[in-house]
């Protein structure tokens, strides 16, 4: 058996560890014990193969014989992520660390309670699978919500584009596309942290306004049932604000949201239609053109055409 000295809070790589070489990672009460708890997991997860499994013994609530004593050392009171810290203390409590588990990609987080703790669970087992994709970082970020670099997103090519302008829901008037992104997002901000009509800054982080990694999941949840799309919770991080955060979203979903506000669209124009009266026909040519986009007989481009946007 080979022994070596691991640095987790510094790319594993440049150490001379292999990635993709480990099945297993056992760590016992060391991994809260870092400045950050995601950096960390992002930097160890290289290590494990794909379905690799990550076992962590973790303290998960504070005791004062451990803070009176641990308390003395300067690595007890480094972390920089007190929104994921148990108040007063490094310590993650056993729900957080399946969410910052889940958000880092290992898969099926779970916390087993021992059986025999005389301290009434203070120590849980945590468990997780590696998803086996290594997420680029900055290095030099510490802060549990880093504004990550800019990742570039795959497009296959498509003969069709979506246009800039299109019109928003309710309204004849154009409105551009990145407009349209960024107020859904500081409305669902604002639902949910109850802002009420406080104005959410495009440019300012999430963090500030307090959304924290608990609330992050609803912003992340709201978001995707407005667009009709699937984003995960990481990216409220890797896109810390309203602006980056609305790029992404159109970089990589361009042209569904273009077509559901298109079908939108259509809706706003249907004249209203009395019970046991004749459809109107231009309500007939509008579901008929909403049919052959949805059919995809007819790109984008026509459709606005067709609609005259």
């Amino acid at each position: 058996m080979d022994f070596k000295k691991l640095d987790v809070e510094t790319d594993v790589a440049s150490q001379g560890f292999a990635p993709g070489s480990f099945d297993l990672i056992l760590a016992a009460n060391v991994i809260h014990a870092t400045r950050n708890i995601q950096h960390t997991l992002r930097t160890i997860k290289p290590l494990l193969k794909t379905n690799g499994c990550l076992i962590l013994n973790e303290a998960t609530a504070v005791v004062d014989f451990t803070t009176l004593t641990f308390g003395l050392l300067e690595g007890w009171w480094l972390f920089e992520d007190e929104d994921v810290r148990i108040p007063g203390s490094p310590l993650v409590a056993p729900r957080m660390w399946r969410h910052v588990l889940a958000a880092e990609g290992f898969r099926h987080p779970l916390n087993l309670k021992p059986d025999n703790d005389a301290m009434g669970a203070s120590q849980h087992i945590l468990v997780a699978e590696s998803d086996g994709v290594v997420r680029l970082k900055d290095p030099g970020t510490r802060s549990v919500r880093p504004a990550g670099p800019e990742r570039a997103v795959a497009k296959a090519e498509a003969p069709e584009k979506a246009e800039e302008s299109v019109p928003a829901p309710g309204t004849r008037k154009p409105m551009d596309i990145k407009q349209y992104v960024e107020k859904t997002i500081e409305a669902c901000v604002a639902e949910a942290l109850d802002l009420g009509d406080r104005p959410i800054e495009s440019d300012k982080p999430f963090s500030d306004f307090g959304v924290d990694s608990i609330i992050g999941i609803d912003v992340i949840n709201k978001i995707n049932d407005a667009f009709g799309i699937v984003l995960k919770t990481i990216a409220i991080y890797d896109y810390s604000n309203v602006k980056r955060l609305s790029e992404y979203i159109i970089e990589a979903h361009k042209e569904k949201i273009a077509r559901v506000l298109i079908a939108e669209t259509v809706d706003d124009r249907l004249p209203p239609v009395a019970e046991g009266a004749d459809p109107d026909p231009s309500a007939e040519d509008m579901m008929t053109l909403l049919n052959r986009l949805a059919r995809k007989e007819i790109s984008l481009e026509e459709a606005y055409g067709e609609l005259e946007l």
